[in-house]
């Protein structure tokens, strides 16, 4: 019952591979932390069909497959479990060299995205309060709080300043320090 155990183990880690190498392309391209295992995955597997090689994976579940005394099938392990379901002839000759290729035009735009797409990281260039200072100003005034495509520059923190000076000219607020009277005893 061992070597059964192990043949099921290596084709669902191997389909668990078969199915990151595919729906992984998109999500390592957004999670750069991701890519790392990506590319440790797709590396291997790439030089293995590249080079022609058996694949290591489905020899071993093979030859866990004739351990357990069980026939193992013909063919490579795409064509058994992902082709042959849907497809019953499998995949023809030349059928593997589509797959890889497919899988080169699938994966080479995400793989650039992730390497020279514009990842912009937003620095703010003023505190985080002058939106919220310059929102409850512009209330008490009536004027219209700055938006648009000069909010965080240096000519809106220019206008955010004068605002601010008016702001202060027309409502004075009272200083916390020495609004208290003092009293005689």
């Amino acid at each position: 019952m061992g070597p059964w155990i192990l043949a099921i183990t290596m084709a669902l880690l191997h389909g668990l591979l078969t199915v990151f190498l595919v729906a992984g392309a998109p999500l390592a391209a957004r999670r750069p932390r991701l890519m790392r295992w990506y590319l440790a995955m797709l590396a291997p597997t790439a030089a293995v069909n590249i080079l022609g090689w058996p694949c290591p994976l489905t020899v071993w579940e093979k030859d866990f497959w004739r351990l357990a005394d069980q026939t193992p099938y013909r063919g490579g392990f795409i064509s058994h479990y992902f082709v042959e379901p849907f497809y019953s002839p499998g995949l023809g000759p030349g059928g593997d060299t589509a797959l890889l290729v497919a899988m080169v035009l699938w994966c080479t735009p995400w793989l650039i995205v992730s390497a020279f797409g514009t990842r912009s990281r937003v620095r703010p260039t003023e505190p985080a309060s002058t939106a919220a200072d310059n929102d409850a100003g512009c209330k008490r005034s009536g004027k219209k709080p700055l938006r648009g495509r000069f909010r965080g520059s240096q000519l809106t923190a220019e206008l955010e300043a004068e605002r601010r000076a008016e702001h202060a000219a027309a409502d004075p607020q009272p200083s916390p320090i020495g609004t208290q009277r003092l009293i005689d005893s």
